[in-house]
């Protein structure tokens, strides 16, 4: 899939997003979450997975609203080299807004322009959407202008993408607006759905109590309790690796319809994959069962994994 990634990466037209509410996705983005670039970021997503914990266990009650902190504090320090502290951040707040209205747009049939494209021309008609798009590149632009600020004064700056924009502007040939509204698009590439990734993952523990312990057992006796388990051992974590991805299966993030399309006909070994058709089902989907991914050697089957966001390129 990597080898036709070209062929992978379109999505189907959603006019209410890419058109009239101004989002944009770039290959700029794509070049800082790469997997080997990802890998640089373990330090912030360590530091923040710590704080995450600590949050459940002094407020387990709001759960969610600690993994919506966790996840975008570390989009903000990636794409801004901030640190927020609370959810109750004014540009937690903020994004979060954005993020809840960037994925209402993003349902299929939600606005009829969609299937309608004149209606974009009927005055007043998506004046909701570009009101939206308005307040989102005005957070993006007063984040972003922070970081330039730094860098006029000559302070230290935190590596980001923001800083990596400004850098190269020019050369990108981007505007003003362009530029804020990628570095922002860090937020919809990943806070919303890391979050309800982290709550989701939550949900299976507290539904499925055999599996969480078949987890907490693995980790007791290969990571013990002097230190936390890191990038370097996922090798050595058969069962709580499955259980990470039968999350993923069992409730997948993107469910409402962010969908990828193939745009040509790909023949993968022996078998063609022509336009359009949809991914197999996992025998008996809606049990969660992580022993799905485990082979008789007690090791992640390299034949089966889960693409929650399609094949191709981001």
């Amino acid at each position: 899939m990597e080898k036709e990634g070209a062929y992978l990466v379109e999505r189907p037209e959603n006019m209410a997003a890419w058109d009239v509410h101004g989002v944009n996705p770039s290959r700029a983005l794509h070049s800082h979450l790469q997997l080997k670039i990802v890998t640089t970021y373990a330090p912030t997503s360590m530091k923040n997975a710590r704080q995450h914990i600590f949050d459940i266990i002094e407020m387990p009650d709001r759960h969610q609203d600690h993994a919506k902190r966790c996840s975008a504090s570390v989009v903000m320090a990636l794409a801004y080299g901030k640190n927020p502290k609370s959810y109750e951040d004014p540009d937690m707040q903020a994004v979060n807004r954005c993020l809840t209205r960037l994925g209402n747009t993003l349902r299929p049939g939600v606005w009829k322009v969609g299937a309608y494209p004149i209606l974009r021309y009927v005055p007043g008609y998506p004046k909701e959407l570009k009101d939206g798009h308005a307040e989102e590149l005005e957070l993006f632009k007063s984040q972003l202008n922070e970081v330039r600020m730094k860098a006029e004064r000559g302070e230290e700056i935190p590596d980001s993408f923001g800083k990596y924009l400004l850098e190269k502007q020019k050369e990108l040939e981007l505007t003003d607006g362009e530029t804020a509204y990628l570095a922002g698009s860090m937020f919809s590439a990943g806070s919303d759905t890391t979050a309800s990734v982290i709550s989701i993952g939550v949900l299976a523990a507290a539904c499925n109590p055999d599996a969480q312990a078949k987890v907490q057992q693995e980790l007791g006796s290969i990571i013990g309790r002097e230190r936390a388990p890191t990038l370097a051992d996922p090798d050595v974590l058969p069962q709580t690796m499955a259980f990470v991805l039968e999350t993923f299966r069992w409730r997948p993030v993107s469910a409402g319809g962010f969908a990828h399309k193939v745009s040509k006909d790909i023949i993968r070994g022996n078998y063609p994959i022509p336009k359009g058709r949809e991914p197999e089902y996992f025998p008996d989907p809606e049990k969660f069962n992580p022993q799905r991914w485990i082979d008789e050697k007690g090791k992640i089957k390299e034949d089966l994994k889960a693409y929650t966001f399609g094949f191709g390129r981001r």
